[in-house]
């Protein structure tokens, strides 16, 4: 008699992945990055505002430093 060779093991089930909505989740993920970054910049522009306002004043000095800063070169 011939040997009989083992049958093989059957191979495991793949296991599907994992539901984290696709591309939606990417855009979420993108707009609220881009939404954080808008926040923080404007609140960084408030904060540059209240030290000028600070360092200037609120006369004239201070709105002859705006005017030049805000024309274009």
């Amino acid at each position: 008699k011939l040997p009989v060779p083992p049958e093989p093991e059957p191979a495991p089930a793949p296991v599907p992945p994992k539901s984290g909505g696709g591309k939606f989740s990417g855009v979420l993920k993108s707009s609220a990055l881009m939404a954080a970054g808008t926040l923080v910049s404007r609140l960084t522009g408030f904060i540059r505002s209240l030290v000028i306002t600070a360092a200037l004043g609120a006369a004239l000095l201070g709105d002859s430093f705006t005017i030049a800063y805000t024309l274009p070169t």
